[in-house]
C-alpha cells in the first residue's frame, strides 16, 4: 500500500474519476494524485485539469446545465415550461424570447454553463479562409482613381470595408451546423447591414463554392448576432447564445481550450434567469444612453435592464484616469478613487474583473519598487478574478503566477 497523500494525509482510494475529460481519458487517485487534495490529474491530451471524483463531488461547486432542445422557459405569468424549440415558437408567439433559467439554487462562484464551441476560427488553416482573407486584404486597399471597373464593383469594394471578416471565417467552419434556432434578424437589419451581410455571403459563396446566397447570407447574420469574441478571433456557442443581456449582469464568461464557463456571480434561487453582459466589462462604465446605443448597434435590441432605465452613472473618468495612470507605472492616489466606485455592485459581475484589472496593472507598477505591496494588490486580483472566472481561465492561472513569483521576490529580499 503507498504512503498517504502528502498534502492532505488521505490514503489514496484508487476510485475512478467519476466525471471524464473532453478526450473520454479518466485519472485514478493514485500517489501523488489523491481526490482530496488539489493535486488533479492532468488530460495527456489538453493539460486540462480533472474537475472531480467520487470522493471529492461533495466538496466541488454544483455544476448546472441547460440542455439543447429542453430550455426551461419563463412565461409572462411566472410559470416555468420545459419546452421543445417548437413549443417556444408556439406560447411565446415570436422567436429569440429563450431564457437560461436556474432548475435549482446556486451560489456565487458556480459554473451553471459549460460549453464546447460548436466552430471557432482558431486553427483554421483551409483554402477558405485563405480566400477569405485575401479578400479582406484587398477590400482595405484604395483602388486607383482612374479605374475603369464598373460602379456596382466600386461600391462592393466600399462596402467590403466594413465587412467583419471574422464572422466570414466563422462562416466556413459552421456550414455543417443546424443554426435554425439562432435568429439572423433578416427583417430587422438595415440597408446598410443588409449590403454588408450580402457581399460577406458573395465572399463566403466563392471560398466555399456554394451558389445559395441568401442561406450564407442568413449564416453571416446568425453567427454575426450569437458568435462569441474570444482571445484570437470567434467561437460560436450554441446554448449560451441564448443568454440574454442585463447591463448589471449575474454572471460572467470565461473561456478556456475551446470551451465556455457561465460563471455566477452572485446568489441565485431556483427560477431565477442567468444574464451575461453583451459589451465589455469596461464599457458598462458608459451611461446608459451610450449602452443602449451600443446594444442596438450591436445586437438590434433596446436595453430596458434596472440600470438602464433608471439611468444610474458611475464615474467613469475616475477609473479610466486610474488606468491610464497606472499604465504608464503610476500609482497614487487615483487607484483609491477608482476602487472606491468600482465598490458600488451595480456593474454585477462585471465589477471584480474591473477591480481586478486596476489591481493587476497596480501590482505591475508598484513591483518595480514595492514588492510587499504589489503583492498584497496581486492577491486582491486574484481573489476578484475567482470570484467572477473559471479556474480554468488563464487570466486567473497568469494572476495565479504572477502571486507565486512576487512572494518569492519578496521572500528573498527578507533573507
Amino acid at each position: 500500500m503507498p504512503p498517504p497523500c502528502a498534502a492532505c494525509g488521505h490514503q489514496y482510494c484508487g476510485k475512478r474519476y467519476s466525471v471524464r475529460d473532453t478526450h473520454g481519458s479518466q485519472g485514478t487517485c493514485t500517489e501523488n494524485n489523491c481526490c482530496r487534495c488539489d493535486g488533479y490529474d492532468g488530460c495527456d491530451v489538453c493539460e486540462r485539469y480533472y474537475k472531480c471524483c467520487t470522493c471529492r463531488a461533495a466538496a466541488m461547486p454544483v455544476v448546472l446545465r441547460t440542455l439543447p432542445g429542453a430550455w426551461l422557459q419563463q412565461t409572462e405569468k411566472g410559470t416555468a415550461w420545459k419546452l421543445s424549440d417548437d413549443d417556444v415558437a408556439k406560447i411565446t408567439g415570436a422567436k429569440g424570447q429563450r431564457k437560461v433559467i436556474l432548475r435549482a439554487a446556486a451560489a456565487a462562484g458556480c459554473v451553471v454553463l459549460r460549453e464546447s464551441a460548436a466552430a471557432t476560427t482558431l486553427g483554421d488553416e483551409s483554402d477558405a479562409r485563405r480566400t477569405i482573407d485575401e479578400v479582406a486584404l484587398a477590400s482595405q486597399a484604395e483602388l486607383p482613381a482612374d479605374n475603369e471597373r464598373d460602379a456596382a464593383v466600386r461600391e462592393a469594394a466600399a462596402i467590403a470595408k466594413d465587412v467583419d471578416w471574422d464572422v466570414c471565417r466563422l462562416c466556413v467552419r459552421s456550414l455543417a451546423l443546424d443554426l435554425g434556432q439562432l435568429e439572423d434578424h433578416l427583417h430587422d437589419i438595415d440597408e446598410d447591414e443588409r449590403r454588408r451581410s450580402h457581399v460577406a455571403a458573395s465572399v463566403c459563396s466563392r471560398a466555399c463554392g456554394m451558389s445559395d446566397i441568401e442561406r450564407l447570407q442568413r449564416l453571416y447574420l446568425r453567427l454575426r448576432f450569437n458568435a462569441f469574441p474570444i482571445d484570437g478571433g470567434l467561437a460560436l456557442f450554441k446554448d449560451a447564445s441564448a443568454l440574454n443581456h442585463d447591463c448589471a449582469p449575474n454572471a460572467s464568461l470565461s473561456f478556456c481550450q475551446g470551451q465556455l464557463s457561465v460563471v455566477l456571480g452572485r446568489d441565485l434561487k431556483e427560477g431565477d434567469e442567468v444574464r451575461i453582459s453583451y459589451l465589455s466589462p469596461r464599457a458598462l462604465l458608459a451611461p446608459a444612453k451610450a449602452r443602449r446605443a451600443a446594444l442596438y448597434t450591436g445586437f438590434l435590441f433596446r436595453c430596458g435592464c434596472v440600470r438602464c432605465t433608471s439611468n444610474k452613472v458611475l464615474d467613469a473618468p475616475a477609473v479610466d484616469a486610474a488606468a491610464e495612470a497606472l499604465a504608464k507605472g503610476l500609482v497614487d492616489d487615483r487607484l483609491g478613487r477608482a476602487l472606491a466606485v468600482l465598490a458600488d455592485d451595480c456593474l454585477g459581475a462585471a465589477t471584480p474583473l474591473l477591480r481586478a484589472d486596476l489591481r493587476l496593472l497596480a501590482a505591475k507598477a508598484l513591483a518595480k519598487r514595492d514588492t510587499a505591496a504589489a503583492f498584497g494588490l496581486a492577491q486582491d486580483a486574484l481573489l476578484d478574478l475567482r470570484r467572477a472566472l473559471d479556474d480554468e481561465d488563464p487570466r486567473v492561472a497568469a494572476a495565479a503566477a504572477f502571486v507565486v513569483r512576487l512572494h518569492a521576490i519578496d521572500a528573498s529580499n527578507l533573507m
